[in-house]
């Protein structure tokens, strides 16, 4: 619903301008839990400078991952979304993220 600029199964669920508002920028240049190369919209980690981030996405992905390893990204240039559910501790949990996140733009064919 959120790739497609909140609309789901031909139903409007959110404006398209409610849903680009979502991930907008809404705390300057805080960064995000220290983590470099994102800002925070409104509920995700918003991908502001792809360099920094430590993992493979484009400017404009945003994402959030829960304690134990879970993570979602939406990915806006890509049109992809992507779901991780799996229970890690802290450290291979990062590794994780990033080696999917690998993984899933390596496969991208144009």
């Amino acid at each position: 619903m959120l790739l497609n600029g909140g609309e789901l199964d031909s139903r409007r669920l959110l404006g398209p301008r409610t849903v680009s508002w979502i991930a907008d920028n809404h705390l300057g240049d805080a960064d995000l839990y220290g983590q470099q190369g994102t800002h925070f919209g409104l509920g995700f980690a918003v991908v502001s400078d792809p360099g920094k981030l430590g993992w493979r996405n484009s400017m404009g992905t945003y994402y959030w991952g829960g304690s134990q390893g879970t993570v979602f990204w939406i990915d806006p240039a890509e049109e992809l979304t992507v779901v991780l559910m799996v229970q890690a501790t802290p450290r291979p949990r990062m590794r994780l993220r990033g080696k999917l996140a690998d993984i899933v733009y390596a496969a991208i064919s144009d």
